[in-house]
């Protein structure tokens, strides 16, 4: 298993990061990324493109609404060219 990164606390660098880009969904004029980390301890049965599985998960396992919008802002942010936003 990779080693911890101190900036994530306790949790392990993924050994990859899988990206995907969909943008021919009927009524969506825009593509969609997806950036996942794939961890050491994924299944198998959910590693590649399978990973979306993951979606397919109880609601209380999910991570909330709110929380994904925050993860949504600090990425842009962080990607757009410039100083960070207030």
């Amino acid at each position: 298993m990779p080693p911890a990164d101190p900036a994530r606390g306790s949790r392990p660098r993924p050994l990859a990061t899988y990206v995907a880009q969909f943008a021919e969904a009927e009524g969506f004029a825009h593509g969609h990324f997806h950036v996942v980390p794939r961890t050491a301890d994924l299944p198998a049965e959910l590693r590649g493109p399978r990973v979306f599985g993951l979606l397919r998960q109880p609601e209380h396992l999910l991570v909330p609404d709110g929380t994904r919008d925050e993860i949504v802002r600090a990425l842009h942010d962080r990607l757009r060219p410039g100083p960070p936003a207030p």
